[in-house]
């Protein structure tokens, strides 16, 4: 479950889902730290990306594995850069960069190769 923000929310949500203790987990983001202790669950704090692996990751989902275009390097490494480290963004603004295709905005133009 994505981005619990109070106690009272994971509350709610938890109920559907049993403690059998068969090994089964449960997973929840947060921006509140504090918020997986007070769910008498274990915190797992994720890192930011750096440049680099977020500008990797853009790559991968832009080019699924191949090398990025050399024209393209600059721009996209500057894409990357934007996206603060934040993996979701990365893959985000890939999606969107990908469905647009091969195009060129002049102006207010949009232009297809």
């Amino acid at each position: 479950m994505d981005d619990i923000w109070d106690i009272k929310a994971w509350n709610d949500l938890k109920g559907p889902f049993p403690d059998d203790e068969k090994g089964s987990r449960i997973l929840f983001t947060t921006r509140r730290p504090t918020l997986a202790l007070e769910a008498n669950s274990i915190p797992y704090a994720l890192r930011m990306l750096s440049p680099e692996e977020s500008c990797e990751l853009l790559w991968l989902k832009l080019f699924n594995g191949e090398t990025c275009l050399q024209e393209l390097s600059t721009i996209s490494k500057r894409i990357a850069r934007n996206c603060k480290g934040l993996p979701l963004t990365v893959i985000l603004i890939a999606g969107i960069l990908k469905k647009t295709g091969k195009k060129k905005i002049v102006g207010n133009m949009c232009l297809t190769n």
